[in-house]
């Protein structure tokens, strides 16, 4: 706004929890594949992953879909470090040890973080990166061919 830039068709906006969206899709794309069940257990599908509280072993996809699955809140995304690797996300997610806020199931609680973790599951139930499974299966079907969750593909204005 500050240089009376116009908004146009290939404007370049920054996802944020918009991201969420597609998230999701690729989760219930993946279900109605027969790939993963909403009831699965996160820890069923991520036996790799590490935690420090026992109630990690009861949460769903359904549950960290909806926000109750008690994974807390992201306190730091650390966006300065810029990591793009293709295993950046992998990376991230097996480098936590998750402590839960809430029960799964006992109360709301918004979570980017349990955002994060399903970006994973869709990698690894996949086999493709996140940013590469959008594209093939959501945005590209949807005639979106000029967007991608791919930081680096695009010029920063």
């Amino acid at each position: 706004m500050e240089n009376d830039n116009l908004v146009t068709e290939n404007t370049i906006f920054h996802t944020a929890s918009i991201s969420k969206l597609f998230t999701a899709v690729a989760i219930m794309q993946l279900a109605q594949e027969g790939q993963l069940a909403l009831d699965d257990r996160l820890s069923d599908i991520l036996p790799e992953l590490s935690y420090s509280d026992n109630k990690v072993e009861n949460i769903t996809l359904k549950q960290m879909l909806n926000h109750t699955s008690g994974i807390p809140d992201v306190n730091n995304y650390s966006w300065s470090n810029n990591n793009q690797a293709d295993s950046s996300l992998k990376d991230y997610i097996l480098g936590l040890n998750l402590k839960l806020e809430s029960p799964p199931s006992t109360e709301y609680l918004y979570s980017n973080l349990a955002y994060d973790i399903l970006g994973y599951v869709i990698e690894k139930t996949s086999g493709s990166t996140f940013e590469d499974y959008v594209k093939a299966n959501i945005l590209n079907p949807s005639g979106m061919s000029n967007s991608d969750f791919g930081i680096l593909k695009y010029p920063i204005l």
